[in-house]
């Protein structure tokens, strides 16, 4: 009888390029936070923790709160029978109705340098009704996601399972050793797809740490395997101007497959891809969402990681900050859109960014430090996930484009959100690619915006002031 886990040679299926959900779940607002050191996190992540075992205190959204940690959590289930010596456990879940997306952790596991592979003496099971219970999903029906990441990818192209490991003496050696294997997406300067693997990344060492091995009660993942962590990259893309966030989770450097010279015994974990992660699934719909615990607790332990702390001093002036973008959608007339910017409101401290001139910790200390984040759309506007809660994003979109992306994360950070559509345009060189084309927005329809904006943001930060 075939196994209803199904093997890895099983059928493949057509990998797709973007999603888009269709449904709307209804949000509710979830604080995790309100201290004002970024250094107080770590207290709230150890609180967020025993409220994920409670199952009590924080309100339950299914794609952007406690419920996608929790729903990951109680789907725990074991892949290999009971005469393989190793274990494969994968966590599945369907936060939406399109796709059941999944990861997976698999110990002893041993990286042989002779064929640059993985070995995991697993023996795929007959499924049961405890596997339904808990919405296990067939292995071979994990689904692909762009640039060839997620489990399926990875365990297809680095992993040698359903035969005996034959390096078994080895297992005397088992290291107390974790290698989170990343296969990255192609997009490595592109600081909104980075983020949001490392997120995906996160999300899965969350779920660990919310999962009890099976028969104690010690988690999957703790604070103290940090030390004997290591992220391993697949991929042989350039390392990237953000390749420094990989070591968020770990004490170890970060090592690239081809690196690793020696045979390595040690715990594998396979996580969510960037391509899963909540947050990106829906962008194209206008959610009614507020604050995400997901995407907040995510943007502290980044600002924690760098070291960007929050200024206690209370100012009442404004700090605005306008991307300046260099290459593709650059804002034709902005020169003289800061311009009138500045003589309308000379009280505000502004300044003209271009972000990918400074190191990405200097980027998130301009970010932080801002109390407005104006610019084209584009990833640059990713940074408004480190803005302070009172702050504000305002975005200047193609003509055409429908985006809801930016105006989503906005929510989910707290932040306000204004927007206007840029002018249709003609000049030498437009292709008609919104991706490519430069965009322009009349001056007035630009200080309209603004003056909603400012005084938003004034009152904004004048109530959590008095507070």
């Amino acid at each position: 009888m075939t196994s209803w886990l199904t093997r890895l040679s099983g059928r493949r299926t057509t990998s797709r390029s973007i999603f888009l959900a269709t449904t709307t779940i209804c949000c509710v607002a979830v604080i995790l936070v309100s201290t004002t050191h970024i250094g107080d996190a770590r207290h709230a992540l150890d609180l967020f923790y025993d409220t994920i075992d409670a199952g009590q205190g924080l309100p339950r959204e299914q794609r952007h709160g406690i419920d996608y940690i929790r729903g990951f959590r109680n789907s725990a289930t074991e892949y290999c029978d009971a005469n393989s010596t190793a274990s494969l456990m994968c966590f599945s879940y369907k936060a939406h109705d399109l796709r059941t997306d999944s990861f997976c952790a698999g110990t002893p596991a041993t990286y042989r340098p002779s064929t640059n592979r993985f070995l995991l003496d697993c023996r795929l099971r007959e499924a049961n009704e405890d596997d339904r219970h808990n919405i296990a999903h067939p292995l071979a029906n994990f689904p692909p996601y762009w640039s060839n990441t997620g489990p399926i990818a990875v365990l297809r192209q680095h992993v040698d399972m359903d035969f005996p490991d034959d390096s078994g003496h080895m297992r005397d050696h088992l290291e107390d050793r974790t290698l989170f294997m990343i296969q990255r997406e192609d997009s490595i300067d592109n600081l909104w797809h980075t983020l949001l693997q490392v997120m995906s990344l996160s999300l899965s060492l969350d779920v660990l740490r919310a999962t009890r091995k099976p028969g104690t009660s010690e988690a999957m993942f703790t604070t103290n395997d940090m030390k004997s962590s290591q992220v391993v990259i697949l991929d042989a893309y350039e390392d990237g101007p953000f390749y420094d966030l990989w070591t968020m989770y770990t004490d170890m450097p970060s090592v690239r497959l081809s690196d690793l010279a020696h045979t390595v015994v040690g715990k594998m974990v396979i996580p969510l891809p960037g391509g899963s992660n909540p947050i990106w699934e829906g962008d194209w719909v206008d959610l009614p969402c507020n604050q995400s615990v997901l995407i907040k607790t995510f943007s502290l332990r980044v600002l924690d990681f760098y070291k960007v702390r929050t200024d206690s001093t209370k100012h009442t002036s404004l700090t605005l900050t306008m991307i300046d973008r260099k290459t593709t959608r650059i804002l034709s007339n902005q020169d003289s859109l800061f311009s009138a910017l500045q003589a309308r409101f000379p009280d505000i401290t502004m300044r003209l960014v271009d972000f990918s001139q400074l190191p990405f910790r200097e980027q998130l200390q301009v970010a932080h430090s801002s109390d407005i984040l104006v610019g084209v759309h584009g990833a640059g506007l990713t940074h408004g996930m480190f803005l302070k809660s009172s702050s504000s994003i305002v975005e200047i979109l193609p003509p055409t484009l429908a985006y809801k992306g930016f105006k989503n994360m906005a929510r989910f950070c707290g932040l306000s959100y204004f927007s206007r559509h840029g002018a249709d345009h003609e000049y030498s060189g437009k292709t008609g690619d919104w991706h490519h084309d430069e965009v322009s927005i009349e001056e007035d329809r630009f200080m309209e915006v603004m003056v909603e904006a400012v005084a938003n943001t004034r009152a904004r930060k004048s109530s959590v002031q008095i507070a």
